[in-house]
């Protein structure tokens, strides 16, 4: 002891954050022996646990919102006392925004009041403890024809960093119109035929498959018939 050969090694922590421990001790001349005395250690805790994250991936409607709360994203630290833990959006989604704020959940985000007003501002950092006491997050799709997006949220307790990818399923909706385009005119002579082609009439809507777009007739020719071709060359009048 004299030495000082003897140490005290704290080595049972992880997952367990013992704050005390104790052991006891007697000396002994060979014969005749002490009475057993408790040596009392003190143990204080240090930012050795990783915090716990989870995260799940989240399905929205083009052009709506979807809230992050607890259900999407999850943090706990394992130390004793708890560090707190901080939020960082380490890289933010390409098709929509992430906000702090109350929404109207009625209107698609580019009918909402502007950016200008403080509780519509984008939120690049929060704690957890702002997540629990109120923040509402809210990823806001940016109503493009996108069907997916992600973004990737760092946790930090101060000396861990954990990288989570949260994916975005976006369900499509039918809100764009149809544009019709007339390329060019038709000059015939009296009597002939002439094949309308997307050289000429086209259509095309940034939501919906060529094959779902139908061409409707408001008025029919006058002086003239349309006539569909079969795929075995027979014409068929249109009504």
């Amino acid at each position: 002891m004299k030495a000082l050969h003897i140490n005290y090694v704290q080595s049972k922590h992880l997952s367990l954050e013992p704050t005390a421990d104790q052991f006891m001790v007697y000396v002994t001349d060979g014969k005749q022996r002490s009475l057993e005395k408790p040596f009392y250690i003190i143990i204080n805790p240090t930012n050795d646990e990783a915090p716990g994250f989870v995260v799940q991936n989240i399905t929205v409607f083009e052009g709506q919102m979807k809230e992050l709360d607890s259900s999407v994203i999850d943090a706990a630290d394992l130390d004793v006392p708890q560090d707190p833990l901080v939020f960082t959006i380490t890289r933010n989604p390409q098709h929509g925004l992430l906000l702090n704020g109350e929404l109207s959940k009625d209107l698609p985000w580019y009918e909402q009041p502007g950016n200008t007003d403080q509780k519509h501002e984008p939120i690049y950092s929060f704690s957890m403890e702002r997540l629990k006491t109120g923040l509402r997050l809210i990823y806001v799709h940016d109503d493009s024809e996108s069907l997916a997006d992600d973004f990737t949220i760092q946790l930090s307790d101060g000396k861990h960093k954990i990288l989570k990818t949260i994916s975005v399923e976006v369900t499509p909706v039918n809100d764009e119109k149809p544009m019709l385009s007339k390329k060019a005119e038709i000059v015939m002579n009296m009597g002939e035929t002439c094949i309308i082609s997307s050289a000429v009439l086209s259509a095309s809507d940034k939501d919906s498959p060529r094959e779902k777009i139908h061409y409707l007739f408001e008025r029919l020719p006058q002086n003239g018939q349309l006539q569909l071709k079969g795929g075995t060359g027979s014409l068929s009048t249109l009504a």
